[in-house]
């Protein structure tokens, strides 16, 4: 994604899972983040630094990630190689739950990347039709990854879930990320998702009038 440019403790399990070493916890603003098992016997993306709270998912832990892990990331991050065509053409065990389970990484690298094969395969058959948690995405918002700059807004809302805790909880701890961040190009490609609930999501917290499209992409 071409972004505005800056003005002048639940359970861990360490297998063959690797750190998610460039997302960092929004809340203590250091430690990595590692896929564990929350208490809920659901996949988590969890802080290394031991913070209580962490990106929760919708699926079991009982669900082996190993096949789409060695197809579908490289030393821990997405690769986007895999996701140039359809998820149901790809003839492994649990590929869209691994999708869903990675989907903080696949968000993550989304943002960041500038070069548009990568980003726009990632955008069309990974985020728009398997990114369907507003948690996921209200966290990834609130990280560093989105430039806080002219071109930046933050939203008017705090996030899904428990949002005066959320808050109280991201400040107290002085984390990377006290609000989700948005600017015009990233809401349009999101506004994109299928899922319902990340549309509200988007109109809750930003705004339906935010997002004109800019041109820079045909």
């Amino acid at each position: 994604m071409h972004q505005p440019r800056e003005s002048a403790a639940p359970r861990t399990r360490f297998t063959y899972r690797k750190l998610m070493s460039d997302l960092r916890c929004i809340y203590c603003g250091t430690g990595s983040l590692s896929l564990g098992e929350s208490d809920g016997r659901l996949y988590a993306w969890i802080c290394d630094d031991g913070c209580a709270l962490s990106i929760p998912t919708r699926i079991p832990a009982a669900a082996d990630m190993s096949a789409f892990e060695a197809a579908a990331t490289r030393n821990g991050k997405p690769r986007s190689g895999f996701f140039t065509r359809p998820l149901s053409s790809r003839r492994i065990d649990h590929v869209v739950e691994g999708t869903e389970v990675y989907m903080p990484l696949i968000l993550h690298h989304f943002i960041k990347c500038h070069w548009g094969p990568c980003y726009m395969s990632l955008h069309k058959h990974a985020i728009v039709p398997h990114l369907d948690d507003a948690l996921v995405l209200d966290y990834v918002l609130r990280t560093d990854v989105v430039i806080d700059c002219d071109g930046t807004r933050s939203g008017t809302l705090v996030g899904p879930g428990d949002p005066e805790e959320r808050h109280q909880h991201v400040a107290e701890l002085g984390g990377t990320g006290t609000s989700p961040k948005m600017y015009d190009e990233l809401y349009h490609f999101l506004g994109e998702v299928e899922s319902p609930e990340i549309k509200r999501y988007l109109v809750e917290t930003f705004g339906d009038r935010f997002g004109q499209r800019s041109g820079r992409f045909g």
